[in-house]
């Protein structure tokens, strides 16, 4: 291959690259954004109103009730969320027969009597909108002593 063309396919290769990182960052503005929305929605009482944040996929999975459940067993256990930042995340652009965007964040979370770390993965199929495919939470430091009656751990 000559110089020419080994530095036009070079280029070729970093256009490439440099577009399709634009809209990574992109996808990943666009799904804290929809986050933002989330944890506002999560800091009410009102925790059926979080529900539409989900996709179809993630209730395929885990039941609309038993999800509610879940958010209520932590609501009762550590409060209401107070405050979240951001730890990390990582996006992927797809192309084909289900493009769209994958972005999984992950959040420090702190509740009014606990701290949990919370990784969700939010996908947006190409002209849709977000929505929360997985959503995974883990306990960060002691129990909270506040466990309802009937509960198990």
């Amino acid at each position: 291959m000559s110089p020419g063309r080994a530095f036009t396919a070079l280029a070729a290769a970093l256009t490439i690259i440099a577009s399709s990182s634009c809209g990574t960052y992109e996808a990943r503005d666009e799904a804290q954004q929809f986050v933002e929305r989330y944890f506002t929605a999560r800091s009410a009482d009102d925790l059926a109103a979080v529900l539409p944040f989900y996709s179809a996929k993630f209730f395929a999975g885990t039941p609309r009730e038993q999800w509610l459940s879940s958010l209520q067993v932590v609501h009762d256990r550590c409060g209401a969320p107070t405050s979240h930042s951001l730890t990390g995340w990582t996006a992927t652009n797809l192309v084909g027969a289900e493009s769209g965007s994958t972005v999984t964040l992950t959040y420090d979370v702190r509740y009014a009597s606990c701290r949990m770390s919370e990784t969700l993965v939010v996908f947006k199929p190409g002209g849709g909108e977000d929505r929360i495919l997985r959503h995974l939470m883990k306990l960060e430091g002691p129990t909270p002593d506040k466990i309802p009656a009937g509960t198990s751990t």
